[in-house]
């Protein structure tokens, strides 16, 4: 899923990266919510809520999207953070 994500914006296609980022967000989401117990799930979500950030950033939507490129990289620092604690034993990898 984010795969195709990120083919499409180092194709500089970046609004349909943009659709394939939200969707592989709203897989991940669904998944790291019915399956808390499974880390990778959540990290997956959170690589794909940072991906959308940076392709938002890439697009040059830094002005009128600011607000949302902030939340959500904040969310992806936040998400991280909380991974570390609910998963200690397991090395988490944001890239």
């Amino acid at each position: 899923m984010g795969e195709l994500a990120g083919v499409l914006a180092a194709a500089k296609r970046f609004p349909e990266a943009e659709e394939a980022y939200r969707s592989a967000l709203d897989v991940y989401e669904h998944l790291a919510t019915e399956h808390p117990e499974y880390s990778e799930y959540e990290q997956r979500r959170l690589q794909s809520l940072r991906m959308l950030a940076n392709n938002l950033v890439s697009q040059g939507k830094t002005m009128e999207r600011s607000e949302d490129i902030e939340q959500a990289f904040q969310q992806t620092i936040d998400g991280f953070a909380q991974l570390t604690t609910d998963f200690p034993d397991k090395p988490t990898n944001p890239t």
